[in-house]
C-alpha cells in the first residue's frame, strides 16, 4: 500500500520534498492527485477507481494528468504489485 520506487527524479523530489516548481501550475494538483491515490491504492480496483488504466499487453498502469480536466497533458505511470506501485514515472504529452 504504498510507493515504492522512481523513475523520474523531478517526480521523486516532489514526493520527498514538495518541490513542485518544474510542473506548470495549470496541472500541478493534478500529479499531486494522482501521487496520492497511487500511494493509497491497495489492490487493483483502487487503481480502476481512480482511472486509471493499464496499457495493452503490458503491466504498465497510467493515470492521465489534464489540463481543466479536458485536455491530456501528460501521465503518471507505474507497474503496480501486491499492493505497492513502483517505477513511477512522469511522461509530457508533446503535441
Amino acid at each position: 500500500m504504498a510507493i515504492i520506487s522512481f523513475v523520474h527524479n523531478k517526480l521523486l523530489a516532489m514526493w520527498q520534498s514538495d518541490d513542485d516548481e518544474w510542473l506548470p501550475l495549470a496541472y500541478r494538483h493534478k500529479v499531486w492527485d494522482a501521487l496520492f491515490d497511487l500511494d493509497a491504492a491497495s489492490q487493483v480496483s483502487d487503481l480502476i477507481d481512480i482511472g486509471a488504466i493499464k496499457a495493452e499487453g503490458s503491466a504498465l498502469w497510467y493515470v492521465t494528468v489534464t489540463v481543466n480536466n479536458v485536455e491530456p497533458c501528460g501521465a503518471v505511470t507505474c507497474f503496480f504489485s501486491d499492493g505497492d506501485c513502483f517505477s513511477l514515472d512522469y511522461r509530457e504529452y508533446n503535441p
